[in-house]
């Protein structure tokens, strides 16, 4: 990753977790971004990266012992699982009454947030959210459960490919989180309504992706799903990588769908929903048919110049998504959906839909989506929702 990350890192530490950089032997700022340009490219070495793993994890245990952490009792598993099977199955009361319950559950999330998705990750997304360590832990925990980190995580176990596969494979997963984080944070939904609302819902569309996809992604998950198979993934695994690069849009449609139809989009395990796949399909003829894909990949590769563009690309990508989700629904609630009922529902708006036909030309031909052009197009799918 970009050194930046680790500098900035390092800046938050010193001023928050007592970190003395001299004292602990790591190398300065200069000497951080020398060994980024040199070739080959160096970051930090493992004695540093461990150094600034265990502040990270004492700030962070810290921060959450201060927190109501009663608030992700949705999450209260966790607890369980810091014990043996034996004692699980034998005392699951006094387990919950544990008087060190608070800092049993404290050490577990630091764990799973720290150990899979990067010492970085809760400065990175405080940074990008403005949100608090606690809040970016208990989305960042939603997110994993949304996308069963434990199985996805088992799976690139027991899968006879490289260790660089699966770093790689695990980067995706941790892009996927970084997407679906903002949302979550967003969502006026309790915990326990969010993971009944989505999980269920996410899995299936998952698992269906490539019944849904417009012809375009199609293509592009295809190309994801050959590149994990040539790096010796099994195609289940394969499809499961290829996947999750979805996230996003996957968990706004299963929002969406829950939003429109709750009871005809309930998921049954083993069973085909036809409400949700109607659902996604006309939700992803829809993106196909404004670019929305383009406008997404393109903010994800914009480079933030400060904190404050970070807050803002982050911003923009909810401010997007909801857009979506609101002309999406605007769309299905119409007593039919086809090709003709769907630019005639755009159409209902004229001017807004010529203008944003013609923006996205213009930056898809010249200079590529800017965080302004962003907010001009999200407010423009507002217009036409």
């Amino acid at each position: 990753r970009d050194i930046d990350s680790f500098i900035a890192l390092q800046k938050d530490l010193v001023k928050t977790a007592g970190l003395n950089p001299e004292l602990e032997g790591l190398p300065t700022f200069k000497t951080m971004l020398a060994r980024n340009e040199a070739e080959p490219k160096q970051g930090l070495v493992r004695p540093e990266l461990a150094i600034l793993l265990a502040y990270s994890k004492m700030k962070l245990y810290q921060e959450l012992l201060e927190s109501d952490l009663d608030e992700a009792s949705a999450l209260s598993y966790h607890l369980m699982e810091y014990f043996p099977d034996v004692l699980q199955n034998k005392y699951p009361e006094a387990i919950k009454t544990h008087p060190l319950k608070q800092e049993i559950l404290a050490t577990q999330f630091c764990n799973r947030i720290i150990n899979l998705l990067g010492i970085d990750f809760v400065q990175r997304m405080q940074a990008n959210t403005g949100e608090s360590a606690f809040n970016v832990v208990r989305a960042g925990l939603i997110a994993m459960h949304l996308l069963d980190s434990e199985a996805y995580l088992d799976d690139l176990r027991h899968s006879s490919t490289s260790a660089e596969a699966k770093y790689k494979s695990i980067e995706v997963f941790v892009a996927a989180v970084d997407e679906l984080v903002p949302i979550i944070l967003t969502s006026k939904k309790s915990l326990p309504s969010i993971i009944e609302a989505y999980y269920p819902r996410m899995t299936y569309l998952f698992g269906a992706l490539t019944e849904h996809l417009s012809s375009h992604e199609q293509g592009l998950h295809q190309e994801s799903y050959q590149a994990a198979v040539a790096q010796g993934f099994s195609e289940e695994v394969a499809k499961k990588i290829a996947a999750i690069e979805y996230a996003g849009s996957t968990m706004v449609l299963a929002d969406l769908a829950h939003t429109i139809s709750p009871e005809e989009t309930k998921v049954v395990t083993g069973k085909r929903n036809a409400a949700l796949s109607v659902i996604a399909n006309h939700h992803y003829a829809l993106s196909q048919r404004l670019n929305f894909g383009w406008v997404l990949d393109s903010l994800s590769e914009l480079p933030p110049k400060d904190k404050w563009e970070r807050i803002a690309i982050s911003d923009l990508q909810v401010n997007l998504y909801n857009a979506m989700k609101t002309l999406a629904k605007s769309y299905l609630e119409m007593p039919s959906q086809n090709t003709q009922t769907l630019e005639s529902h755009l159409a209902r708006e004229t001017e807004v839909l010529n203008r944003y036909d013609s923006v996205i030309s213009e930056l898809q031909q010249d200079e590529g989506l800017t965080l302004a052009s962003g907010y001009l197009l999200a407010s423009l799918l507002k217009a036409l929702a």
